[in-house]
């Protein structure tokens, strides 16, 4: 799935590395999926089961930490 991440204000490339080195969350960014995702991060839900549900909380409290 893609967030758009445009409205923050914060340049997705930031957010991404925030989520990552703040809590541990991984996604990518959108403009590897061409020009028009740039603003945009790519959120993979393969994992499943108690790991994406971890990994969602984690990512909800990045997020909101912004």
């Amino acid at each position: 799935a893609m967030v758009d991440a445009r409205e923050t204000g914060v340049p997705s490339e930031q957010i991404r590395g925030r989520l990552l080195n703040d809590v541990g969350v991984a996604v990518i960014h959108g403009a590897a999926y061409g020009p028009g995702r740039v603003g945009t991060l790519r959120v993979s839900f393969a994992s499943g089961g108690d790991t994406l549900v971890r990994g969602l909380e984690r990512l909800r409290a990045g997020l909101e930490a912004l």
